[in-house]
């Protein structure tokens, strides 16, 4: 990007899956042409890139950023205290939506980097103990963690679409997940294997 004329600053916010890389230009540039050396740039590069990578280029002016902002915020003090995780869940599963349904709303975006997650943390000697190994950990996580859709029935002459959840909620939950059975058909779970921790989403900031 430094070969892009005009670029005066370059700032990143990186999250897992996911980079935004941010462009500062001077002010006489043509914005136009400076978004076509850009993807040119991008394009020198785009080959060194795991296949899976996907790049987007966006054009921003002062006029593109939010004209109305929601701010939750709670008392940090007593027993009260919502944490900063729980805020993120109200504002992303409670308050978008029906922010996003409102006639004349583009786009709707939560900015916090409170988001909440499970880590879990095996412990190497009872992996080794019970025969499993990393790769069954995460295999039999994702398998037992799943929404899909098995694709739709005829029913009294509708169309239904079904989906099976297997989620888990909660810690509790995702350590009670089987991850592999012994040859004696024993199941071993999670947390024989393992601790689940609650935590947030890393976020890295340049």
């Amino acid at each position: 990007m430094n070969t892009v004329p005009g670029l005066l600053t370059v700032r990143s916010i990186t999250s897992r899956g996911s980079a935004e890389v941010d462009l500062f230009f001077d002010w006489s540039v043509d914005m136009f042409q400076t978004l076509q050396l850009a993807d040119a740039a991008l394009a020198t590069v785009r080959q060194s890139l795991p296949a899976s990578a996907v790049i987007a280029t966006h054009r921003l002016s002062f006029a593109t950023f939010p004209i109305l902002g929601y701010a939750l915020t709670a008392d940090d003090r007593g027993a009260a205290t919502v944490p900063q995780t729980r805020l993120w869940e109200v504002a992303t599963y409670d308050l978008k939506p029906p922010l996003n349904r409102v006639d004349g709303v583009a786009t709707v975006t939560v900015q916090g980097d409170q988001i909440p997650e499970y880590h879990v943390v095996p412990n190497l000697a009872r992996l080794q103990n019970s025969g499993v190994t990393l790769t069954d950990l995460v295999n039999g996580i994702q398998n037992s963690n799943i929404i899909d859709s098995p694709g739709l029935y005829e029913a009294n002459h509708e169309l239904i679409l079904t989906l099976v959840g297997a989620q888990a909620h909660d810690a509790a939950h995702l350590a009670s997940l089987v991850v592999k059975t012994t040859p004696s058909g024993a199941p071993v779970r999670v947390a024989d294997v393992a601790t689940v921790e609650p935590s947030t989403e890393p976020v890295y900031t340049a």
